[in-house]
């Protein structure tokens, strides 16, 4: 794919820091899909939204290690204040 990895803005770079920590509960989402990628094996993909009070959402996708809570792989599906997202 051709998501985009690096943070453009000082909102994308919060959003990446709160993803890599977890982030609240309420702001991220196990997705129902199969990671193909033989690399994560076993891991769960997940989604990521930091809603700023203005603008755009931020959006970033990772994989997360069940067994030992590491995350990694992290995407920008969406970046602060673009309106369209990246193929992916």
């Amino acid at each position: 794919g051709s998501a985009s990895r690096e943070p453009k803005s000082l909102p994308d770079q919060m959003a990446l820091e709160q993803a890599k920590k977890g982030g609240k509960e309420a702001d991220r989402r196990k997705l129902p899909f199969a990671l193909t990628d033989p690399q994560f094996k076993g891991m769960e993909k997940y989604t990521y939204v930091l809603r700023p009070k203005y603008g755009k959402k931020v959006e970033i996708h990772y994989v997360e290690d069940p067994k030992s809570g590491q995350r990694m792989d992290f995407k920008f599906k969406q970046h602060y204040g673009s309106t369209s997202k990246p193929k992916d």
